[in-house]
């Protein structure tokens, strides 16, 4: 049975720079990071602000980032259970999307 992963996502990704992320699994009552820059296959790379805004770009991005992901689980033999992503949002655009933030 393969390890719980558990996996972070900081969404401020620059132009040309990969999707700054790790994955963890438990090792002795702690999480561990895994060993991802010492592995060839590497996370999609960004397109900047301006791109980020792009629905097309957002969905390719997306896709390319499960991807990766799947590929983490299957090189490692991990099952990702949880997945954090810090994605800077202010409340005016939760609100705008429906979302009540109090």
């Amino acid at each position: 049975m393969p390890n719980t992963a558990y996996v972070g996502i900081d969404v401020a990704c620059a132009k040309k720079k990969r999707l700054p992320l790790a994955v963890c699994v438990r090792s002795v009552g702690r999480l561990e990071t895994m060993p991802l820059r010492d592995w060839s296959t590497r996370p999609p790379l960004g397109e900047g602000n301006l791109m980020a805004l792009e629905t097309e770009f957002q969905e390719q991005f997306a896709e390319d980032t499960v991807l990766y992901l799947r590929e983490v689980e299957a090189h490692f033999s991990v099952k990702i259970k949880r997945i954090a992503i810090d994605a800077r949002v202010t409340l005016g655009a939760l609100a705008q999307n429906g979302v009540n933030a109090s």
